[in-house]
């Protein structure tokens, strides 16, 4: 398999202003954003039933994460996928083998974020920062389009009464152009 370079990326579950700086009425302002990665397969096999498999790595600005985040697929449900720690332990990384992988002529999005719930419980105001870039190993032949972004969706309140205020998204520029061929 080949690793080719995708993106960067960041993932935040920070304040956005304290509290007493805050708009009337919005407390404990903070924003998460997380990872997307749309991922289309062009490959057109009708020899290989099974997806192939895909690696994504996650190196990380030669850090240890403060904690690991949550990745999972999302096509028709959400399906976890176990993030492993790499060596050397700054790289996350993410195998969606033929189970969990895209078919020929499919598409799926496969997310990364901070585990925000497991942040939020720890109590006090959210300090999560992670980024890094983004690379995808793939079997000779196959051909991908990615469409990599970033989403944050800003919050008030604590837990358990979190009141969403806005959402945003943004595309990220890929390394080489959108159509990744191995």
């Amino acid at each position: 398999m080949t690793s080719k370079l995708v993106s960067s990326f960041e993932l935040l579950a920070q304040p956005i202003i304290p509290s007493a700086f805050a708009p009337a009425g919005i407390e404990n302002p903070f924003v998460v954003q997380a990872y997307f990665l749309i991922i289309s397969n062009f490959t057109q096999n009708e020899q290989v039933t099974p997806a192939p498999p895909i690696t994504l790595r996650f190196v990380l600005d030669g850090i240890n994460p403060p904690a690991i985040p949550l990745t999972f697929t999302d096509k028709t449900t959400a399906k976890s996928i176990p993030l492993v720690v790499g060596t050397p332990s700054f790289v996350l990384e993410a195998k969606l083998d033929p189970a969990n992988s895209v078919k020929g002529t499919d598409t799926t999005t496969f997310l990364l974020q901070p585990d925000v719930k497991k942040i939020l419980q720890q109590g006090g105001a959210p300090n999560y920062e992670l980024r890094g870039y983004v690379t995808i190993d793939a079997p000779a032949g196959t051909q991908l389009l990615l469409s990599p972004q970033t989403r944050g969706t800003f919050f008030r309140g604590t837990l358990p009464n979190l009141t969403v205020v806005s959402e945003e998204s943004s595309v990220l520029p890929t390394a080489q152009g959108p159509l990744y061929v191995f």
